[in-house]
């Protein structure tokens, strides 16, 4: 029986992730994971290992192919031989073996599982969940929390346990519709650069995460830029089409402080109560004016830089998911508010504080009414009876 033959649109998708930087298909991932030195070869089914093999040779990763020379599978294991034999023809120099994640334990061969990553979408504060989980011979590690560039992060949790535990608890987490797996190499390079901008301070056993990743593979992995796919440039049809952060999966919705209800609040009130502005469209105009002011307030200081950290993440996350849309509006409303745009030209947020104070003007009216009813009552049951 013939040894089938790598994919070649496979094998031009894996190099296009490998060397261009493009997003790879899910199922891709692992394959893409591996020519980038982390994983074993054996986590790979056959069509992705000869692609990855091919993709190697293409390369020239003289590494991958000598680790690819171990796989269990004997296809594969054929392929990586082949290309050896090809490499050292043209005088590369191919390592005879290379077992770097695998180890034998009497009769039992164990491998090292790749690193993982989830990221989730922005909390109302704009702080970003993550957890990310490393394996070492012994036991994983799992570290979680939120993070964003003014306390850096919070809520972080460290711990150790088995592998399968660890796995099981990756698997478990991705059941939070807001938390979705992402490139391990990715996810460090976000949210370091993040903890650098409050501070430099990592979170607690962060070095010990990191232990289990090979420091070159680490260290090339932090010169790739996570958001190298979406547009770099402000787009200004998708800053004013955000249907996709107001609802949905996507959903980020700006918080509005209580120290901004307190100001913004009494405002609108007055505006409602005062006879000045009976007319419907001049009592438009000068709510839009207020919703304007709150927004561009609520946007200024630490809130800027939190949300957009918060946005561009949403954006790779729904890249990464295949929704152009949602990745679009999230990238180009996370590039004005870097470029210093105020808040009321900002939809996204607009419409937020918007949606908010309507809420809670409503909310005060109907609470002003029954109050009104109440002492309505109260004075009538105080009134003498006729007759």
């Amino acid at each position: 029986m013939a040894r089938p033959a790598s994919d070649a649109a496979r094998v031009a998708a894996l190099l296009s992730a490998v060397r261009d930087g493009a997003a790879p298909a899910a199922a891709d991932l692992p394959a893409v994971t591996w020519l980038r030195g982390q994983g074993p070869v054996d986590g790979l089914d056959v069509d992705a290992g000869l692609a990855a093999v091919a993709v190697a040779l293409e390369l020239g990763l003289t590494e991958r192919i000598a680790d690819a020379g171990t796989a269990r599978d004997k296809i594969v294991r054929k392929a990586a031989r082949a290309a050896a034999h090809r490499m050292r023809s043209t005088g590369q120099v191919v390592p005879e073996q290379r077992v770097a994640t695998a180890w034998s334990l009497g009769r039992e061969e164990r491998t090292l599982p790749p690193p993982r990553a989830l990221l989730g979408v922005p909390e109302d504060d704009g702080y970003v969940p993550f957890m990310l989980c490393s394996f070492g011979e012994e036991q994983a590690c799992v570290s979680g929390g939120a993070a964003g560039p003014v306390q850096g992060f919070r809520d972080d949790e460290h711990g150790h346990t088995g592998r399968s535990q660890a796995r099981r608890i990756m698997d478990d987490a991705q059941g939070d519709h807001r938390l979705r797996e992402v490139d391990f190499h990715e996810a460090i390079v976000l949210l370091e650069a993040t903890f650098d901008q409050a501070g430099g301070h990592r979170p607690s056993g962060w070095s010990h995460l990191l232990s289990h990743v090979d420091a070159k593979v680490l260290a090339a992995a932090r010169e790739l830029d996570p958001l190298r796919q979406l547009p770099h440039g402000l787009d200004v049809d998708a800053l004013h089409a955000p249907a996709p952060l107001l609802e949905g999966p996507w959903a980020a919705p700006l918080q509005v402080s209580q120290e901004a209800v307190s100001e913004w609040l009494p405002v609108v009130l007055e505006v409602l109560g005062d006879p000045s502005y009976s007319d419907l469209a001049l009592r438009r105009v000068r709510i839009d004016e207020i919703i304007d002011l709150a927004t561009t307030a609520a946007l200024d200081g630490p809130t800027r830089d939190t949300w957009g950290f918060g946005l561009n993440t949403l954006a790779l996350l729904a890249h990464r998911a295949g929704d152009t849309e949602a990745a679009h509006a999230a990238r180009a409303t996370a590039v004005a508010l870097a470029e210093g745009r105020p808040g009321q030209d900002i939809p996204w947020a607009r419409e937020w504080i918007s949606r908010q104070l309507s809420w809670m003007t409503d909310l005060a009216m109907r609470s002003m009414d029954r109050s009104g009813a109440q002492d309505e009552s109260a004075e009538a049951e105080g009134e003498p009876a006729e007759g």
